[in-house]
């Protein structure tokens, strides 16, 4: 549920500052490398200005790729848009 809460952070977040999954992929891969490292990730989630923790940023990571080191495009554009789907649809349902 708390991974939900974080994703839903982050959907909104992308949504208020009118960034699509590409746009937001290359906010966070600051060195071009077609790779969100660790840092890169933690330093793009903090610049969207959430209050997300560091432990919920870790889960997030974990979520996005099965090399936890580091993300890539389409692990980050697959589970992002697949997540936020899913979440939307579930507020859908329940509305």
């Amino acid at each position: 549920m708390r991974l939900n809460k974080t994703l839903d952070k982050v959907a909104t977040a992308f949504f208020i500052q009118n960034f699509n999954m590409k746009k937001a992929f290359s906010l966070f891969d600051v060195n071009g490398d077609g790779m969100i490292s660790k840092k890169e990730f933690r330093d793009g989630i903090a610049t969207l200005e959430i209050g997300i923790k560091y432990d919920e940023i870790n889960d997030l990571m974990k979520l996005m790729s099965n090399d936890t080191d580091k993300i890539s495009y389409d692990d980050f554009i697959t589970k992002m848009d697949i997540n936020i789907r899913q979440r939307k649809n579930t507020v859908s349902e329940n509305v």
